[in-house]
């Protein structure tokens, strides 16, 4: 439990939001760009490098980045075994 009074988190160092109860930034809920989702599922090593790179400043974009990695990568095995 982090204390109402702490700048920061103890053990991540992130800013806390005095007096609102929140330490989440606006930018965490961005789900990044639907250029890059495509270019993830296409090319999926690039997808895994970009969930890498943006995993601390923008959390929730590197997740979708890395699920459509995923997809494409699966999708790519599953036509290999098929054909």
């Amino acid at each position: 439990m982090i204390s109402e009074s702490a700048p920061t988190c103890p053990k991540c160092g992130a800013k806390q939001n005095i007096g609102t109860g929140l330490n989440v930034k606006a930018d965490d809920f961005k789900a990044g760009s639907t250029g890059l989702k495509v270019l993830s599922f296409l090319i999926p090593i690039a997808g895994l490098i970009l969930f890498l790179v943006k995993g601390k400043e923008e959390p929730m974009a590197a997740k979708s980045y890395g699920l459509w990695a995923l997809a494409g990568f699966v999708l790519a095995v599953l036509l290999a075994i098929i054909f």
